[in-house]
């Protein structure tokens, strides 16, 4: 995305009702199944940082982005453990973890089945995936083409 881009983006997701919604979505699961624990956790495609308050609620985060703008717009908020990859070979850890997110990412990964295999290498045995992607393909639009969608 584009600087602009990542700003408008910045600001939607503090109120825009999809951010809000998938927030509490996703923290209803991390409740059901974390609540408690101390995780490492790997929120791959993090952008601008808008999920790092919650997901520290169940442990230590680290955010990967391909974004110069959105690890600086991180870096505004505090949020220092960022870093920069845009796709897993670029991604060095000796770390494991134990749940990796990546939430809308996903759409934009052209080899998207690979990357969820590839996965595996950075998570500890057992250790879990969550993901979030835009649904149903009839809905795809114009804006899917702009946000370089490769399905939905």
């Amino acid at each position: 995305m584009e600087a602009q881009s990542i700003r408008e983006y910045e600001q939607l997701e503090k109120y825009y009702w999809w951010f809000v919604g998938r927030r509490h979505v996703i923290e209803k699961v991390l409740k059901r199944y974390f609540l408690g624990r101390q995780l490492r956790i790997l929120d791959w495609g993090c952008g601008p940082g808008g999920n790092f308050q919650f997901l520290e609620k169940y442990g230590q985060v680290l955010g990967v982005d391909a974004s110069d703008e959105a690890i600086r717009a991180c870096g505004e908020k505090g949020i220092q453990q960022v870093i920069k990859a845009g796709d897993l070979s670029e991604f060095k850890s000796d770390i494991k973890f134990d749940l990796i997110t990546n939430f809308d990412v996903l759409e934009h990964i052209q080899e998207d089945d690979k990357f969820l295999l590839d996965l595996q290498k950075f998570l500890i045995p057992g250790g879990y995936v969550l993901v979030t992607v835009p649904a149903y393909q009839f809905l795809w639009s114009g804006l899917d083409e702009l946000l370089g969608h490769k399905r939905r």
